[in-house]
């Protein structure tokens, strides 16, 4: 009974005292501390995904060029027309997904065409390519 009662009683030292003023100073900046690490979390995240998808823009377009070189375009015509079949696949897969995201599941039979020949050749282009 008496230990408790100095337990209650007692001050802290000036170690502990010196401890709580650090600590509470600090609990200061949580949110700061927070926000910050949100924010490098999230680009964090979104640097890798730009890193990902240029690296699969890269095989991807190397293995059209590929493709197209075989199938006789020179001259810089392979170029184009690899720009060509790239953006038609992406652009296609752009307009599909955001219509799918607002709900509408008709996109009509344009963005489709594109998004089955984009898709086609780019499938074929790579599988060719990793041959």
């Amino acid at each position: 009974m008496l230990n408790d009662t100095i337990k209650n009683v007692r001050q802290p030292n000036f170690i502990v005292r010196c401890i709580n003023t650090i600590i509470e100073f600090c609990y200061d900046f949580k949110p700061l501390f927070g926000a910050l690490f949100s924010f490098l979390g999230r680009f964090s995240l979104v640097l890798v995904n730009i890193v990902i998808l240029a690296g699969t823009i890269i095989f991807s377009a190397s293995h059209s060029l590929q493709l197209l070189r075989q199938a006789g375009a020179t001259n810089g015509l392979e170029w184009v027309a690899m720009v060509v079949w790239e953006l038609i696949f992406i652009f296609s897969s752009i307009i599909l997904a955001n219509d799918f995201r607002k709900g509408n599941w008709r996109s009509g039979w344009a963005p489709w065409l594109g998004f089955l020949m984009g898709f086609l050749f780019v499938e074929v282009s790579n599988v060719m390519g990793m041959a």
